[in-house]
Order: C-alpha cells, then structure tokens, then sequence
C-alpha cells in the first residue's frame, strides 16, 4: 500500500512540474489572453492586405448534411473583403483540431460558408498563415458513389457465394 501511495504522489509531482515547465518554455511574444490573439489577428490580417469589414459577429445557424440537421451557435470572428466580396475570417483557437475535417468541419466552417456564400479564412496567427475553405468545388461523381459501387460489389459477391454454396449440397 505504502508502495502505491509513493508512486502516485511521483506521478502527480511530475505532471505538476511539466505542466509548470511547459507554460514557462513559451515564447514571450504569444497573447496572453485571447483578446490579445485577436487584436494580433487583425494586425495580422491588415498585414496581409485585408480590409477588416467588421469583427466578432454572432450566428445561429442550421445546417444540412445529408439528412442529418446540424445546429450551430458560431462567430465570424472578421469580416474581410477579398476580391470585392465580404468573407468571414475564423481566428483557430488553441484546442482547434489541426486537420480540417470531419464534425469540426461541418459545425464550424460549413455554417460560415452557408451564410455568406463565400470562403471562409482560417488564420493561425502565430505562423500568419491564412487558409481558405471553400466547398463550391464539385465533387466528382467517381467519389460520390463509391460507397453504393462498393456496397453492390459485396452484395454481389455475397450472391454469388450463397448461390455456390446453394449448388454444393
């Protein structure tokens, strides 16, 4: 019992240690707070070449996937103007996955898209690096219906094993 109580207490030593170093190991010039990481972003943006429209607007917003409904509570954290038309610009937070895909994808970015029918911007001001999705692109049919040709094809070969093995006996 004693053995656990010391390999516990270690554990929680060493995490509080790292935790304490790895906040300590930052670079001086990151935001402290995150109204600090926006009015980087904005200088940022205005470095880039943007006009900042406007900041922080709020939406609600429900969005079709499929047949699935999605209801979103989401900001547009800058509204610039690219090429004449107003697109939002979205400000990646630290706990933001770094892929863009999947449900973060469609609750966050999808929305965006819908309500302003333009882009939308992902900035990651640390790096001032500036992505835009965009799903007006088509998607090819070969991909759309891939996942209904690979259901025939295993409905098929189910047939013809069960009509082989219907023959066998």
């Amino acid at each position: 019992m004693a053995v656990i109580a010391i390999l516990t207490s270690v554990t929680v030593l060493y995490l509080f240690l790292r935790s304490r170093f790895r906040k300590a190991s930052w670079e001086s010039d990151q935001p402290e707070s995150q109204r600090e990481r926006f009015v980087y972003a904005s200088e940022v943006l205005q470095t880039i070449g943007f006009k900042i429209l406007d900041e922080r607007i709020a939406h609600e917003a429900i969005t079709y996937f499929g047949h699935r409904k999605f209801s979103s509570y989401l900001l547009a954290d800058f509204i610039v103007e690219k090429d004449g038309q107003p697109c939002p610009v979205r400000v990646k937070r630290l706990r933001d996955p770094e892929r863009v895909s999947g449900a973060w994808l469609r609750s966050h970015v999808m929305p965006l898209y819908v309500i302003y029918d333009a882009p939308v911007g992902l900035l990651q001001p640390e790096t001032h690096e500036l992505t835009w999705v965009d799903f007006s692109l088509e998607v090819s049919s070969r991909l759309r219906y891939r996942k209904w040709r690979m259901r025939l094809l295993w409905l098929c070969i189910g047939a013809v094993l069960g009509f082989a093995l219907a023959q066998s006996h």
